[in-house]
């Protein structure tokens, strides 16, 4: 599979906006587009940075479908949609870009009901605006998307995306969008207002 590693995690159901100017991800784009269904696979980089190669990265990621195509003047806009979640099983040669040998993962165990993907909706609102921030659409009517449509807007960094990509039960999933909408009330009371 096509692999982009990037700074930041896509979560199923998330979109991902890019910019693609580096000619190793241009010639990714021109091949997956020539396929029915183009999808690549975004990993999160362990160490190192998005340019240039040469990084460590993890192996859990998402398979996101291209959605939207635009050129740019010297570039290409993408937006990709997060799909399943895959594991890198080894590291292809990065001629002409990074691939790898992935396997799909289970999708989660539905342990919890649309009731509990609610009541979390409903906190996470709360919290949101004592943040100051958008609160969370209403999540859809399906089980999984909805616990994965709380997770995308979860105020976390890409470490902590990754623990939610890498969630095996919906319970375990609400449980982390919980908490991190609980510790970021928590950090900005406490430091928000310069306290």
């Amino acid at each position: 599979m096509p692999m982009f590693p990037l700074g930041t995690v896509l979560l199923p159901g998330g979109l991902l906006p890019l910019r693609l100017f580096e000619p190793r991800y241009l010639a990714l784009l021109a091949d997956v587009l020539a396929d029915d269904e183009p999808e690549i696979g975004f990993v999160l980089i362990e160490r190192g940075v998005e340019t240039g190669g040469g990084d460590s990265r993890f192996s859990t990621a998402t398979v996101g479908r291209v959605v939207q195509v635009e050129p740019r003047q010297q570039e290409m806009g993408l937006v990709a949609v997060g799909g399943r979640r895959v594991e890198v099983e080894g590291w292809l040669p990065e001629d002409p870009y990074p691939r790898a040998k992935v396997r799909e993962l289970p999708p989660l165990e539905l342990d919890v009901d649309l009731v509990a993907v609610a009541e979390v909706h409903e906190r996470a609102t709360t919290a949101a605006v004592r943040l100051g921030a958008m609160p969370p659409e209403p999540p859809p009517h399906d089980l999984e998307a909805a616990c994965w449509h709380l997770a995308d807007g979860c105020p976390m960094g890409p470490y902590d995306r990754l623990g939610l990509l890498r969630a095996t039960s919906a319970s375990a999933l609400l449980a982390a969008v919980d908490d991190a909408y609980e510790q970021a009330v928590v950090l900005h009371e406490a430091f928000g207002s310069g306290g």
